[in-house]
Formats: structure tokens, sequence, C-alpha cells
């Protein structure tokens, strides 16, 4: 993947953590877990989805865990030669481990303002069903 397209993707990535963590800050329910939060509030849902759809990828969330997956497949140039490019898997597991400080407050942040303890950030480079990259913070990175 070309290093501009790299940058876009992780400041779409970086756009999109911004916008949950607003978003849920901005809820004044006690909810048990991130999940029940989200899903008590339709508003929130709309906004997630419509940011996912925005970045291109999905946003899933369970129990206390955010899922953000991006599918390499929906980029122009990424062909299903992806699944076995080592060096673009390394590179994107390299810029997962570069983006702990932004995914750790996160987790920080919801963990704060939600009173909700145990939140985790996984972020899934994918290629159709096939993860090439993944990654799971939480505010214990920070």
């Amino acid at each position: 993947m070309a290093n501009s397209k790299r940058k876009s993707l992780y400041m779409i990535l970086l756009g999109l953590v911004l916008t949950l963590g607003m978003l849920f800050t901005s809820c004044a329910e006690k909810p048990g877990t991130i999940e029940e939060l989200v899903n008590s509030n339709e508003d929130i849902q709309q906004q997630i989805q419509a940011a996912a759809e925005n970045a291109g990828m999905t946003v899933e969330i369970h129990g206390n865990e955010i899922v953000y997956s991006y599918d390499l497949a929906s980029v122009d140039g990424v062909s299903e030669d992806a699944l076995k490019d080592e060096a673009m898997i390394k590179a994107l597991q390299t810029a997962l481990d570069g983006q702990k400080a932004p995914f750790a407050n996160l987790c920080k942040s919801l963990e704060t303002e939600t009173e909700i303890s145990g939140v985790t950030a996984t972020v899934n480079f994918t290629y159709g069903d096939e993860v090439l990259a993944t990654q799971t913070f939480s505010s214990a990175d920070e």
C-alpha cells in the first residue's frame, strides 16, 4: 500500500476514534457496557454507522470491545495478492503498533466518561474474510 494511502487510512482511523470518543462522552446514562450504551441510543448507532461508512470500515461493539475492521479489498490497487504479501502485512502490523497511543487514549477516555472499565479497541485490516493484521488496545497501553 502506498505511503500516502497509509497516511490517509491512519487519519481516517484517528478521525473515527475521535468521533466515537465524542459520541460516547456526550451520553448521560451509565449502562453496564459500551454495547448497552450504544444500543440504548439510536442517534449514537446512526452516527457510528455513518462515520464507519465514510471511513470505509465497519465498527462492531461486543460488550466493552469496539472492533474496527478495514477491508483492503475496497482499496483501489489492492488485490487478493495482499493475502500473500508479507511486506504489506508487516507494514500494516507496524502501523498498528504505532497507533497504540490514540487507541489507548480512546479506551481511557471512554472508561473515564462512562465509568465503565475494561474497554478495549481492536483494529483489523482484512481482505475479505481473512485478517491480515490485528491488534487490541486498552487503557493499560497508554
